[in-house]
């Protein structure tokens, strides 16, 4: 993994564990953590072909 990556996917972790906290049920943290890197897994190749 590359440096862009690795600074890509710790700020999306970081984000999902700012969040999760505040959502008691395990399933719904769960679904964010799924979604959120779905999301950031489809975004990442398209800002890379940007620059």
């Amino acid at each position: 993994m590359d440096a862009i990556g690795l600074i890509y996917y710790a700020v999306v972790c970081g984000g999902v564990a700012l969040f999760s906290p505040n959502v008691s049920n395990r399933l719904a943290r769960v679904a964010i953590g799924l979604v959120a890197g779905a999301i950031s897994a489809f975004i990442l190749p398209n800002m890379r072909a940007l620059f």
